[in-house]
């Protein structure tokens, strides 16, 4: 299912979720601008300049045919050879609240596990 909401503050946001019993969930969402609401609240990407993002695959990680197996390397081969495998996860944004500000840019693959946290006080939005 893929559903594409218009805002008036946002503009576009989109979320799309697939689940499938036997391979697993693949969903991600994304607001293409940032929502800023004066110097009291913003919801953006890591950077501030786009709206935030995440995404989840778990389609190549877990088989659900009644035993839990690992089909990491499956996964491998459906990935271009020089793109390196794909991310199961991945996760952009911040958000600010009255000054306090919380930021995470994180992604989860095969063979890595980055994970940038950032807090600021009194920051502005």
């Amino acid at each position: 299912m893929s559903l594409p909401i218009s805002l008036f503050i946002v503009g576009e946001a989109k979320f799309n979720i697939q689940v499938n019993a036997s391979k697993g969930i693949i969903a991600s969402g994304s607001i293409n601008n940032p929502i800023k609401l004066g110097g009291i609240f913003s919801l953006t990407n890591s950077t501030g300049t786009k709206g935030p993002s995440g995404s989840i695959d778990t389609s190549g990680i877990i088989s659900f045919d009644g035993t839990r197996m690992m089909r990491a390397n499956t996964r491998l081969l459906r990935a271009p050879a020089d793109t390196g495998p794909q991310p199961y996860l991945t996760l952009d944004g911040s958000v600010s609240f009255l000054g306090l500000s919380e930021t995470i840019k994180a992604e989860v693959s095969k063979n890595s596990f980055d994970f940038h946290l950032s807090y600021d006080l009194f920051e502005h939005c």
